[in-house]
Protein backbone atom coordinates (compact mmCIF):
# COMPACT_ATOMS: atom_id res chain seq x y z
CA UNK A 1 0.00 0.00 0.00
CA UNK A 2 2.90 2.32 0.77
CA UNK A 3 4.43 1.56 -2.67
CA UNK A 4 1.11 2.36 -4.37
CA UNK A 5 1.00 5.68 -2.55
CA UNK A 6 4.45 6.55 -3.81
CA UNK A 7 3.58 5.64 -7.42
CA UNK A 8 0.19 7.28 -7.45
CA UNK A 9 0.34 10.53 -5.45
CA UNK A 10 -2.90 12.07 -4.33
CA UNK A 11 -4.55 14.49 -6.83
CA UNK A 12 -6.63 17.44 -5.86
CA UNK A 13 -10.20 17.80 -7.02
CA UNK A 14 -9.11 20.58 -9.34
CA UNK A 15 -6.54 18.30 -11.02
CA UNK A 16 -9.13 15.55 -11.44
CA UNK A 17 -11.61 17.95 -13.06
CA UNK A 18 -8.88 19.26 -15.35
CA UNK A 19 -8.16 15.69 -16.49
CA UNK A 20 -11.88 15.17 -17.07
CA UNK A 21 -12.11 18.26 -19.31
CA UNK A 22 -8.99 17.09 -21.16
CA UNK A 23 -10.57 13.70 -21.89
CA UNK A 24 -13.80 15.33 -23.07
CA UNK A 25 -12.11 17.67 -25.56
CA UNK A 26 -13.31 17.44 -29.17
CA UNK A 27 -9.84 17.26 -30.75
CA UNK A 28 -7.70 14.17 -30.38
CA UNK A 29 -4.59 16.36 -30.29
CA UNK A 30 -6.02 18.43 -27.44
CA UNK A 31 -6.76 15.24 -25.53
CA UNK A 32 -3.22 13.95 -26.05
CA UNK A 33 -1.71 17.40 -25.32
CA UNK A 34 0.37 17.41 -28.52
CA UNK A 35 0.63 19.52 -31.65
CA UNK A 36 -1.24 18.23 -34.75
CA UNK A 37 0.90 15.51 -36.27
CA UNK A 38 0.57 12.50 -38.56
CA UNK A 39 3.29 10.58 -36.72
CA UNK A 40 1.64 7.44 -35.35
CA UNK A 41 4.66 6.85 -33.12
CA UNK A 42 4.20 10.21 -31.40
CA UNK A 43 0.43 9.69 -31.10
CA UNK A 44 0.83 6.22 -29.59
CA UNK A 45 3.47 7.47 -27.16
CA UNK A 46 1.18 10.28 -26.00
CA UNK A 47 -1.70 7.81 -25.74
CA UNK A 48 0.32 5.53 -23.46
CA UNK A 49 1.34 8.48 -21.28
CA UNK A 50 -2.29 9.57 -20.94
CA UNK A 51 -3.33 6.02 -20.12
CA UNK A 52 -0.80 5.86 -17.28
CA UNK A 53 -1.98 9.22 -15.95
CA UNK A 54 -5.63 8.10 -15.96
CA UNK A 55 -4.76 4.81 -14.22
CA UNK A 56 -2.79 6.69 -11.58
CA UNK A 57 -5.69 9.07 -11.04
CA UNK A 58 -8.44 6.49 -10.62
CA UNK A 59 -6.23 4.32 -8.39
CA UNK A 60 -6.68 6.83 -5.53
CA UNK A 61 -10.40 7.45 -6.11
CA UNK A 62 -13.01 5.85 -3.85
CA UNK A 63 -14.62 2.65 -5.13
CA UNK A 64 -17.99 4.35 -5.65
CA UNK A 65 -16.57 7.35 -7.49
CA UNK A 66 -18.19 7.68 -10.98
CA UNK A 67 -14.88 8.56 -12.63
CA UNK A 68 -13.57 5.05 -11.93
CA UNK A 69 -15.90 3.89 -14.74
CA UNK A 70 -16.18 6.94 -16.96
CA UNK A 71 -12.43 7.59 -17.35
CA UNK A 72 -11.55 4.05 -18.59
CA UNK A 73 -14.63 4.13 -20.84
CA UNK A 74 -13.50 7.39 -22.39
CA UNK A 75 -9.98 6.00 -22.87
CA UNK A 76 -11.44 3.05 -24.78
CA UNK A 77 -13.35 5.45 -27.02
CA UNK A 78 -10.18 7.42 -27.73
CA UNK A 79 -8.23 4.24 -28.44
CA UNK A 80 -10.90 2.97 -30.83
CA UNK A 81 -11.07 6.34 -32.57
CA UNK A 82 -7.32 6.43 -33.19
CA UNK A 83 -7.35 2.88 -34.54
CA UNK A 84 -10.33 3.39 -36.85
CA UNK A 85 -9.55 2.61 -40.50
CA UNK A 86 -10.51 6.20 -41.33
CA UNK A 87 -8.01 7.73 -38.90
CA UNK A 88 -5.28 5.33 -39.95
CA UNK A 89 -5.97 6.28 -43.57
CA UNK A 90 -5.81 10.00 -42.75
CA UNK A 91 -2.54 9.66 -40.84
CA UNK A 92 -0.97 7.55 -43.61
CA UNK A 93 -2.10 9.85 -46.40
CA UNK A 94 -1.12 12.97 -44.48
CA UNK A 95 2.32 11.52 -43.86
CA UNK A 96 2.88 10.65 -47.53
CA UNK A 97 1.46 13.94 -48.84
CA UNK A 98 2.81 16.25 -46.13
CA UNK A 99 -0.65 17.53 -45.21
CA UNK A 100 -1.07 19.77 -42.17
CA UNK A 101 -3.66 18.01 -40.01
CA UNK A 102 -4.58 21.28 -38.33
CA UNK A 103 -6.10 22.31 -41.67
CA UNK A 104 -9.77 21.25 -41.43
CA UNK A 105 -10.28 21.48 -45.19
CA UNK A 106 -7.32 19.17 -45.81
CA UNK A 107 -8.65 16.64 -43.30
CA UNK A 108 -12.06 16.75 -44.97
CA UNK A 109 -10.51 16.04 -48.35
CA UNK A 110 -8.68 13.02 -46.96
CA UNK A 111 -11.83 11.84 -45.21
CA UNK A 112 -13.83 12.15 -48.43
CA UNK A 113 -11.19 10.14 -50.26
CA UNK A 114 -11.45 7.37 -47.69
CA UNK A 115 -15.26 7.33 -47.73
CA UNK A 116 -15.26 7.31 -51.53
CA UNK A 117 -13.60 3.89 -51.37
CA UNK A 118 -15.03 2.55 -48.12
CA UNK A 119 -18.77 3.21 -48.59
CA UNK A 120 -19.12 1.45 -51.99
CA UNK A 121 -17.23 -1.56 -50.63
CA UNK A 122 -19.62 -1.82 -47.69
CA UNK A 123 -22.66 -1.50 -49.96
CA UNK A 124 -21.32 -4.14 -52.35
CA UNK A 125 -20.78 -6.43 -49.37
CA UNK A 126 -24.33 -5.90 -48.12
CA UNK A 127 -23.17 -4.21 -44.89
CA UNK A 128 -25.80 -1.48 -45.07
CA UNK A 129 -26.07 -0.79 -41.33
CA UNK A 130 -22.35 -0.16 -41.14
CA UNK A 131 -22.43 1.88 -44.35
CA UNK A 132 -25.27 4.23 -43.33
CA UNK A 133 -23.38 6.55 -40.90
CA UNK A 134 -20.39 6.66 -43.23
CA UNK A 135 -22.66 7.42 -46.18
CA UNK A 136 -24.26 10.26 -44.24
CA UNK A 137 -20.84 11.75 -43.56
CA UNK A 138 -19.81 11.18 -47.19
CA UNK A 139 -22.90 13.03 -48.45
CA UNK A 140 -22.22 15.84 -45.94
CA UNK A 141 -18.65 16.27 -47.19
CA UNK A 142 -19.58 15.98 -50.88
CA UNK A 143 -23.16 17.31 -51.28
CA UNK A 144 -22.77 17.77 -55.04
CA UNK A 145 -21.28 14.34 -55.73
CA UNK A 146 -23.94 12.02 -57.23
CA UNK A 147 -22.05 8.97 -55.99
CA UNK A 148 -22.20 10.22 -52.40
CA UNK A 149 -25.90 11.03 -52.63
CA UNK A 150 -26.71 7.70 -54.30
CA UNK A 151 -24.80 5.79 -51.63
CA UNK A 152 -26.80 7.54 -48.90
CA UNK A 153 -30.14 6.88 -50.62
CA UNK A 154 -29.21 3.21 -51.05
CA UNK A 155 -28.28 2.79 -47.40
CA UNK A 156 -31.54 4.46 -46.34
CA UNK A 157 -33.60 2.11 -48.51
CA UNK A 158 -32.09 -0.93 -46.80
CA UNK A 159 -31.83 0.44 -43.25
CA UNK A 160 -34.90 2.62 -42.79
CA UNK A 161 -38.01 1.14 -41.25
CA UNK A 162 -40.15 3.95 -42.62
CA UNK A 163 -42.03 3.31 -45.85
CA UNK A 164 -42.05 7.04 -46.61
CA UNK A 165 -38.28 7.32 -46.20
CA UNK A 166 -37.78 4.29 -48.44
CA UNK A 167 -40.11 5.74 -51.07
CA UNK A 168 -38.38 9.12 -51.05
CA UNK A 169 -34.95 7.48 -51.14
CA UNK A 170 -35.69 5.17 -54.08
CA UNK A 171 -37.24 8.04 -56.05
CA UNK A 172 -34.22 10.26 -55.43
CA UNK A 173 -31.86 7.39 -56.20
CA UNK A 174 -33.61 6.69 -59.51
CA UNK A 175 -33.33 10.36 -60.47
CA UNK A 176 -29.61 10.51 -59.69
CA UNK A 177 -28.98 7.30 -61.65
CA UNK A 178 -30.83 8.57 -64.71
CA UNK A 179 -29.03 11.91 -64.59
CA UNK A 180 -25.70 10.04 -64.50
CA UNK A 181 -26.28 7.17 -66.96
CA UNK A 182 -22.57 6.46 -67.45
CA UNK A 183 -21.94 5.68 -63.76
CA UNK A 184 -22.04 1.92 -63.28
CA UNK A 185 -22.15 2.03 -59.47
CA UNK A 186 -25.23 4.25 -59.51
CA UNK A 187 -27.11 1.85 -61.76
CA UNK A 188 -26.15 -1.06 -59.49
CA UNK A 189 -27.31 0.85 -56.40
CA UNK A 190 -30.65 1.53 -58.08
CA UNK A 191 -31.09 -2.08 -59.17
CA UNK A 192 -30.33 -3.50 -55.72
CA UNK A 193 -32.52 -0.98 -53.90
CA UNK A 194 -35.40 -1.50 -56.34
CA UNK A 195 -35.25 -5.27 -55.98
CA UNK A 196 -35.15 -4.89 -52.21
CA UNK A 197 -38.46 -3.00 -52.43
CA UNK A 198 -39.77 -5.49 -55.01
CA UNK A 199 -39.90 -2.84 -57.72
CA UNK A 200 -38.77 -5.07 -60.53
CA UNK A 201 -39.50 -2.59 -63.31
CA UNK A 202 -37.17 0.02 -61.82
CA UNK A 203 -34.56 -2.69 -61.27
CA UNK A 204 -34.90 -3.78 -64.88
CA UNK A 205 -34.28 -0.26 -66.17
CA UNK A 206 -31.19 0.17 -63.99
CA UNK A 207 -29.78 -3.21 -65.05
CA UNK A 208 -30.30 -2.33 -68.71
CA UNK A 209 -28.30 0.87 -68.25
CA UNK A 210 -25.62 -1.07 -66.36
CA UNK A 211 -25.39 -3.60 -69.21
CA UNK A 212 -24.88 -0.75 -71.66
CA UNK A 213 -21.90 0.40 -69.58
CA UNK A 214 -20.24 -2.95 -68.85
CA UNK A 215 -22.23 -6.12 -69.59
CA UNK A 216 -19.33 -8.34 -68.43
CA UNK A 217 -19.15 -6.91 -64.91
CA UNK A 218 -19.87 -9.82 -62.53
CA UNK A 219 -22.16 -7.62 -60.43
CA UNK A 220 -24.24 -6.79 -63.49
CA UNK A 221 -24.40 -10.44 -64.52
CA UNK A 222 -25.44 -11.48 -61.01
CA UNK A 223 -28.20 -8.86 -60.83
CA UNK A 224 -29.55 -9.79 -64.25
CA UNK A 225 -29.62 -13.45 -63.22
CA UNK A 226 -31.35 -12.55 -59.95
CA UNK A 227 -33.95 -10.45 -61.76
CA UNK A 228 -34.78 -12.98 -64.45
CA UNK A 229 -34.09 -16.13 -62.45
CA UNK A 230 -37.58 -16.81 -60.97
CA UNK A 231 -39.23 -16.77 -64.41
CA UNK A 232 -36.84 -19.29 -65.98
CA UNK A 233 -38.56 -22.63 -66.42
CA UNK A 234 -35.65 -24.72 -67.75
CA UNK A 235 -34.05 -24.75 -64.27
CA UNK A 236 -35.92 -27.97 -63.42
CA UNK A 237 -33.99 -29.83 -66.10
CA UNK A 238 -30.58 -29.05 -64.65
CA UNK A 239 -28.53 -32.08 -63.71
CA UNK A 240 -26.15 -32.57 -60.83
CA UNK A 241 -23.17 -31.59 -63.00
CA UNK A 242 -23.47 -27.93 -62.13
CA UNK A 243 -20.10 -26.74 -63.49
CA UNK A 244 -20.83 -28.09 -66.97
CA UNK A 245 -24.32 -26.65 -67.05
CA UNK A 246 -23.00 -23.32 -65.86
CA UNK A 247 -20.66 -23.04 -68.83
CA UNK A 248 -23.42 -23.87 -71.32
CA UNK A 249 -26.09 -21.65 -69.82
CA UNK A 250 -25.28 -18.38 -71.64
CA UNK A 251 -25.31 -19.90 -75.14
CA UNK A 252 -28.51 -21.80 -74.35
CA UNK A 253 -30.23 -18.63 -73.21
CA UNK A 254 -29.11 -16.89 -76.40
CA UNK A 255 -30.54 -19.73 -78.51
CA UNK A 256 -33.87 -19.45 -76.69
CA UNK A 257 -34.00 -15.67 -77.20
CA UNK A 258 -33.14 -16.08 -80.89
CA UNK A 259 -35.86 -18.67 -81.37
CA UNK A 260 -38.40 -16.35 -79.74
CA UNK A 261 -37.26 -13.47 -81.95
CA UNK A 262 -37.69 -15.59 -85.09
CA UNK A 263 -41.22 -16.58 -84.08
CA UNK A 264 -42.21 -13.02 -83.26
CA UNK A 265 -40.63 -11.71 -86.48
CA UNK A 266 -42.66 -14.27 -88.44
CA UNK A 267 -45.81 -13.24 -86.60
CA UNK A 268 -45.06 -9.58 -87.34
CA UNK A 269 -44.70 -10.25 -91.05
CA UNK A 270 -48.05 -12.03 -91.02
CA UNK A 271 -49.59 -8.91 -89.45
CA UNK A 272 -48.00 -6.75 -92.15
CA UNK A 273 -49.36 -9.00 -94.92
CA UNK A 274 -52.85 -8.96 -93.38
CA UNK A 275 -52.89 -5.16 -93.32
CA UNK A 276 -51.75 -5.10 -96.93
CA UNK A 277 -54.50 -7.49 -98.00
CA UNK A 278 -57.19 -5.76 -95.94
CA UNK A 279 -56.39 -2.43 -97.61
CA UNK A 280 -57.75 -3.61 -100.97
CA UNK A 281 -61.34 -4.65 -100.16
CA UNK A 282 -61.71 -1.78 -97.68
CA UNK A 283 -60.78 0.71 -100.39
CA UNK A 284 -57.91 2.41 -98.58
CA UNK A 285 -55.54 4.67 -100.46
CA UNK A 286 -52.14 5.74 -99.15
CA UNK A 287 -53.71 8.58 -97.15
CA UNK A 288 -55.09 6.70 -94.14
CA UNK A 289 -57.63 8.53 -91.89
CA UNK A 290 -55.50 8.03 -88.81
CA UNK A 291 -57.93 9.02 -86.07
CA UNK A 292 -61.38 8.10 -87.40
CA UNK A 293 -62.13 5.32 -84.94
CA UNK A 294 -65.45 4.57 -86.70
CA UNK A 295 -63.57 3.61 -89.87
CA UNK A 296 -63.43 -0.18 -90.17
CA UNK A 297 -59.93 -0.41 -91.67
CA UNK A 298 -58.47 1.98 -89.09
CA UNK A 299 -60.04 0.11 -86.17
CA UNK A 300 -59.14 -3.37 -87.44
CA UNK A 301 -55.45 -2.48 -87.84
CA UNK A 302 -55.15 -1.20 -84.27
CA UNK A 303 -57.07 -4.02 -82.68
CA UNK A 304 -55.13 -6.51 -84.80
CA UNK A 305 -51.69 -5.50 -83.60
CA UNK A 306 -52.85 -5.26 -79.97
CA UNK A 307 -54.39 -8.75 -80.14
CA UNK A 308 -51.37 -10.23 -81.93
CA UNK A 309 -49.06 -8.81 -79.23
CA UNK A 310 -51.01 -10.65 -76.52
CA UNK A 311 -51.21 -13.86 -78.54
CA UNK A 312 -47.51 -13.89 -79.37
CA UNK A 313 -46.62 -13.18 -75.75
CA UNK A 314 -48.76 -16.09 -74.59
CA UNK A 315 -47.57 -18.66 -77.13
CA UNK A 316 -43.95 -17.56 -77.65
CA UNK A 317 -43.06 -16.56 -74.08
CA UNK A 318 -45.49 -19.08 -72.61
CA UNK A 319 -46.56 -16.65 -69.92
CA UNK A 320 -49.84 -15.35 -68.64
CA UNK A 321 -50.78 -12.13 -70.52
CA UNK A 322 -51.29 -10.48 -67.14
CA UNK A 323 -47.50 -10.58 -66.71
CA UNK A 324 -46.95 -8.79 -70.00
CA UNK A 325 -47.07 -5.24 -68.66
CA UNK A 326 -44.51 -6.04 -65.96
CA UNK A 327 -42.17 -7.60 -68.52
CA UNK A 328 -42.52 -4.70 -70.95
CA UNK A 329 -42.15 -2.16 -68.14
CA UNK A 330 -44.38 0.75 -67.15
CA UNK A 331 -41.93 2.72 -65.03
CA UNK A 332 -42.01 6.50 -65.57
CA UNK A 333 -38.35 7.51 -66.04
CA UNK A 334 -37.84 11.12 -64.85
CA UNK A 335 -35.55 12.13 -67.74
CA UNK A 336 -36.86 10.23 -70.78
CA UNK A 337 -40.54 11.03 -70.06
CA UNK A 338 -40.43 14.85 -70.48
CA UNK A 339 -38.10 14.44 -73.46
CA UNK A 340 -40.65 12.13 -75.09
CA UNK A 341 -43.50 14.61 -74.54
CA UNK A 342 -41.50 17.56 -75.91
CA UNK A 343 -40.45 15.62 -79.02
CA UNK A 344 -44.03 14.51 -79.58
CA UNK A 345 -45.35 18.06 -79.32
CA UNK A 346 -42.72 19.37 -81.74
CA UNK A 347 -43.43 16.65 -84.29
CA UNK A 348 -47.18 17.16 -83.93
CA UNK A 349 -46.83 20.88 -84.58
CA UNK A 350 -44.64 20.19 -87.62
CA UNK A 351 -47.12 17.75 -89.14
CA UNK A 352 -49.46 19.01 -91.87
CA UNK A 353 -51.91 16.15 -91.45
CA UNK A 354 -55.51 17.33 -90.97
CA UNK A 355 -57.76 14.66 -89.39
CA UNK A 356 -61.49 14.60 -90.09
CA UNK A 357 -64.42 13.50 -87.97
CA UNK A 358 -65.58 14.13 -84.42
CA UNK A 359 -62.90 15.53 -82.12
CA UNK A 360 -63.96 13.44 -79.10
CA UNK A 361 -63.83 10.23 -81.14
CA UNK A 362 -60.47 11.30 -82.55
CA UNK A 363 -59.09 11.74 -79.03
CA UNK A 364 -60.32 8.27 -78.10
CA UNK A 365 -58.74 6.99 -81.29
CA UNK A 366 -55.45 8.68 -80.38
CA UNK A 367 -55.30 6.80 -77.09
CA UNK A 368 -56.14 3.48 -78.76
CA UNK A 369 -53.66 4.14 -81.54
CA UNK A 370 -50.83 5.00 -79.11
CA UNK A 371 -51.56 2.05 -76.80
CA UNK A 372 -51.67 -0.48 -79.64
CA UNK A 373 -48.46 0.79 -81.22
CA UNK A 374 -46.70 0.93 -77.86
CA UNK A 375 -47.56 -2.61 -76.80
CA UNK A 376 -46.77 -4.23 -80.14
CA UNK A 377 -43.85 -2.29 -81.62
CA UNK A 378 -42.06 -0.52 -78.78
CA UNK A 379 -42.86 -3.07 -76.13
CA UNK A 380 -42.98 -6.63 -77.46
CA UNK A 381 -40.88 -6.30 -80.63
CA UNK A 382 -38.19 -4.03 -79.15
CA UNK A 383 -38.00 -6.19 -76.02
CA UNK A 384 -37.68 -9.45 -77.98
CA UNK A 385 -35.28 -8.30 -80.73
CA UNK A 386 -33.02 -6.39 -78.33
CA UNK A 387 -32.68 -9.43 -76.09
CA UNK A 388 -31.99 -11.75 -79.03
CA UNK A 389 -29.34 -9.45 -80.53
CA UNK A 390 -27.85 -8.55 -77.14
CA UNK A 391 -27.98 -4.85 -77.96
CA UNK A 392 -30.81 -2.36 -77.52
CA UNK A 393 -30.10 -0.33 -80.67
CA UNK A 394 -29.91 -3.46 -82.82
CA UNK A 395 -33.38 -4.44 -81.66
CA UNK A 396 -34.62 -0.92 -82.38
CA UNK A 397 -33.40 -1.06 -85.99
CA UNK A 398 -35.15 -4.38 -86.65
CA UNK A 399 -38.35 -3.06 -85.09
CA UNK A 400 -38.10 0.15 -87.14
CA UNK A 401 -38.00 -1.89 -90.34
CA UNK A 402 -41.19 -3.70 -89.30
CA UNK A 403 -42.79 -0.33 -88.51
CA UNK A 404 -41.97 0.93 -92.00
CA UNK A 405 -43.35 -2.20 -93.66
CA UNK A 406 -46.50 -2.04 -91.54
CA UNK A 407 -47.33 1.40 -92.93
CA UNK A 408 -47.29 0.07 -96.47
CA UNK A 409 -50.28 -1.32 -98.28
CA UNK A 410 -50.74 -2.36 -101.88
CA UNK A 411 -52.50 0.94 -102.73
CA UNK A 412 -49.59 2.78 -101.13
CA UNK A 413 -47.05 0.94 -103.26
CA UNK A 414 -49.07 1.60 -106.41
CA UNK A 415 -49.49 5.30 -105.65
CA UNK A 416 -45.83 5.99 -104.84
CA UNK A 417 -42.77 5.32 -106.95
CA UNK A 418 -39.00 5.59 -106.72
CA UNK A 419 -37.62 8.08 -104.25
CA UNK A 420 -41.06 8.84 -102.78
CA UNK A 421 -41.43 5.20 -101.86
CA UNK A 422 -38.11 5.33 -100.00
CA UNK A 423 -39.06 8.55 -98.24
CA UNK A 424 -42.40 7.08 -97.21
CA UNK A 425 -40.91 4.08 -95.44
CA UNK A 426 -37.95 6.15 -94.19
CA UNK A 427 -40.06 8.70 -92.34
CA UNK A 428 -41.92 5.99 -90.46
CA UNK A 429 -38.71 4.13 -89.65
CA UNK A 430 -37.17 7.27 -88.17
CA UNK A 431 -40.07 9.02 -86.44
CA UNK A 432 -42.18 5.99 -85.50
CA UNK A 433 -39.39 3.44 -85.13
CA UNK A 434 -35.97 4.77 -84.18
CA UNK A 435 -37.01 7.83 -82.11
CA UNK A 436 -39.54 6.02 -79.86
CA UNK A 437 -37.19 3.04 -79.76
CA UNK A 438 -34.39 5.19 -78.38
CA UNK A 439 -36.79 6.69 -75.84
CA UNK A 440 -37.68 3.13 -74.81
CA UNK A 441 -34.04 2.07 -74.56
CA UNK A 442 -32.59 5.13 -72.84
CA UNK A 443 -35.54 5.31 -70.47
CA UNK A 444 -34.69 1.89 -69.06
CA UNK A 445 -36.62 -0.19 -71.63
CA UNK A 446 -40.03 0.90 -70.39
CA UNK A 447 -42.99 1.60 -72.70
CA UNK A 448 -44.11 4.83 -71.01
CA UNK A 449 -41.85 7.29 -72.96
CA UNK A 450 -42.76 5.95 -76.45
CA UNK A 451 -46.45 5.85 -75.49
CA UNK A 452 -46.41 9.50 -74.39
CA UNK A 453 -44.38 10.42 -77.48
CA UNK A 454 -46.97 8.90 -79.81
CA UNK A 455 -49.90 10.24 -77.80
CA UNK A 456 -48.45 13.77 -77.77
CA UNK A 457 -48.07 13.71 -81.57
CA UNK A 458 -51.65 12.57 -82.08
CA UNK A 459 -53.28 14.93 -79.58
CA UNK A 460 -51.39 17.98 -80.87
CA UNK A 461 -52.46 17.18 -84.44
CA UNK A 462 -56.09 16.72 -83.37
CA UNK A 463 -56.42 19.85 -81.27
CA UNK A 464 -54.31 21.96 -83.62
CA UNK A 465 -56.78 21.32 -86.41
CA UNK A 466 -59.87 21.44 -84.13
CA UNK A 467 -59.15 24.95 -82.87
Amino acid sequence: MENETLITPHRTDAQIETLKRQLQASSIFTILQIEPTYSLREINASMNALKEEVQACIARLPEAHPYRLSFPGRMNEIHNFINQPLQRFIFTQASSMGVDLSDVAARNILESKFLEERVPNLLDSGKYEEALPLAERYAELAPDDPHAQAALYTAKVFCSGSVEVQKESITALMTVAEETPAALDLQLYTARASMHLNRREKAKGAIVRAEQINPQDPRVVALRKELSGPSKRPQKKQTVAAPKNATKRPSRATDVDTAKAIKIAAGSLVVVLLTWVLAIPLGMAYQEPQYEITNAFWLIRRLLIAAVAVVLYYFVYQKNPRDMIEDLGVTVPPMATPVAVVLGVVLGLASDFAPTGNTSLNVLGAFLHSAAYTIFFWGLLNHCFAKALGHGFGGIMVTSLVVGLYHFSFPTIIALEGVWLTLWIGQYMVFMGIVPGLLWDRGGQTIVPPFLYCLAINLVIIFKNAI
